[in-house]
């Protein structure tokens, strides 16, 4: 529970981001270097327009969480109740919370979970 502008704001999940960027051992191999950090959220389901308009782009959504801003940076996965899920949008709700939608990717008409 986190006190926002004198609210209390409580979010009902948690929700794991996920950042990685790539380091090179000392043999100068690439390597990619993960790392996670667990944040409170609340969990949304995706309205029918955006699911037609990311669908369009190859994407399927399957969730929105709702997220303090300052927790996110840039991340782009997530696990919410152990699956992964890539963001693929963000929009800034208020000034104090972002929604993150996220989605599994479809390749060649498969559909592929990060």
């Amino acid at each position: 529970m986190r006190t926002v502008k004198g609210l209390i704001a409580m979010f009902d999940s948690i929700a794991t981001l996920v950042s990685e960027r790539i380091d090179f051992d000392e043999l100068g191999n690439e390597k990619i270097i993960t790392a996670e950090k667990q944040i409170f959220c609340n969990k949304k389901s995706v309205n029918q327009s955006e699911f037609f308009k990311a669908a369009e782009a190859g994407l399927k959504p399957q969730l929105m969480i709702l997220v303090f801003a300052v927790d996110y940076n840039n991340e782009s996965k997530v696990k919410v109740d152990d699956k992964v899920y890539y963001i693929y949008r963000t929009y800034q709700k208020t000034k104090d919370k972002l929604e993150l939608y996220l989605s599994t990717k479809i390749v060649d008409g498969i559909q592929n979970e990060y």
